[in-house]
């Protein structure tokens, strides 16, 4: 385009992927993201991570001194672990995490889209997903819900790129990387993660013919749920140990 800003080679360029993507999201993501008081459920992700920190027990998540297990572990020692870099949990401790989990999911899309989509189709994706108002709401709260997401979609990803649609079979490694990402979601909380996932690749397995579903009943898929129930299993112990 004569003498006009040509969009489609600023969209496909390396600089706009690292640089005006993590810019447009500290824009719209960063201001005031400690001026303001917690509400929702932040209160009930915040205490918990402090009085982890206070008493040192990591592994009994409490509330006000109060065993609190209606949501796994996971959550609380991030935002534990945010709170002990900045010398305490704080409205920050809590937030950063999902804060950090959009960015992460931008750049998660435009690698999910690499050798399906244009680099231009993958970037756009990136710019409305950060732009949805409810990531621009869930994604500055220190709520569970889009570290999730993240860990969800992350998991989703890997399971799609190692799927062979010529030969209907998702390589070990596969396998092995979704069952990491998905025990991570089940810690986080429960088995929400774990049914979104299904609801995507089973739906696609069964849906899409050619016998994919075969895929479900491999052996990768039993290494999978192995590896996803490996953690969770392993603070289910130390918590009945304690």
């Amino acid at each position: 385009m004569p003498g006009g800003v040509n969009w489609v080679t600023v969209l496909r360029s390396r600089g706009f992927l690292l640089v005006m993507i993590p810019l447009l999201w500290a824009m719209a993501y960063l201001p005031g993201l400690r001026a303001r008081d917690m509400r929702l459920e932040e209160g009930r992700r915040a205490t918990p991570a402090a009085e982890m920190l206070r008493s040192g027990d990591f592994v009994k998540p409490t509330l006000y001194g109060e065993a609190y297990l209606s949501k796994p572990p996971l959550f609380f020692w991030i935002a534990a672990g945010m709170g002990k870099l900045q010398g305490g949990v704080t409205e920050l401790s809590v937030r950063i995490p999902s804060v950090l989990s959009v960015l992460l999911g931008a750049w998660l899309i435009v690698w999910f889209g690499a050798g399906v989509v244009k680099r231009e189709v993958q970037v756009m994706g990136a710019l409305f997903f950060m732009s949805m108002p409810i990531m621009l709401d869930k994604g500055t709260l220190g709520e569970i819900d889009a570290v999730l997401s993240l860990v969800t979609f992350a998991a989703v990803a890997v399971w799609w790129k190692a799927f062979d649609s010529e030969r209907n079979r998702v390589t070990m490694w596969g396998w092995m990387g979704t069952g990491i990402l998905l025990g991570w979601s089940v810690l986080m909380k429960g088995p929400g993660g774990l049914a979104e996932f299904y609801a995507v690749v089973a739906g696609f397995t069964i849906f899409s013919g050619r016998g994919r579903w075969k895929v479900i009943f491999s052996v990768g898929h039993l290494v999978m749920l192995v590896v996803a129930i490996v953690p969770v299993s392993l603070w289910v112990w130390a918590l009945l140990a304690e």
